[in-house]
């Protein structure tokens, strides 16, 4: 699949996350070119609820949904169906963002 939604955990950033974003895309043993497609909206730590819908910046320490689109299918899972294969890490120059699949996007 191409494009998913995923929910991400970032952790140190030097400029935060905007829609158009390129990202290094990591799983198992793929490494592919990936671009944020659309911030879905921040969730808040401690409930796991949406706080805020459609922001412009995920900063750091925030634990958000996004719409993310690689350059080439790559074979991933739901998270809730196979953990491992629903696990996957974006790499935003020299910063890493840990994620899981939430959805698929056809």
């Amino acid at each position: 699949m191409r494009k998913f939604r995923a929910q991400i955990i970032t952790f140190t950033l030097d400029v935060p996350i905007m829609k158009g974003h390129r990202v290094s895309f990591f799983t198992q043993n793929v490494n592919e070119p990936a671009r944020i497609l659309n911030l879905v909206g921040i969730l808040d730590k401690s409930t796991g609820e949406m706080s805020q819908k459609r922001p412009r910046a995920i900063g750091e320490k925030m634990t958000a949904v996004v719409d993310i689109v690689v350059d080439r299918p790559v074979c991933v899972e739901l998270y809730s169906n196979i953990r491992s294969f629903g696990r996957f890490m974006l790499r935003v120059e020299v910063c890493f963002v840990l994620k899981k699949l939430k959805s698929c996007l056809n």
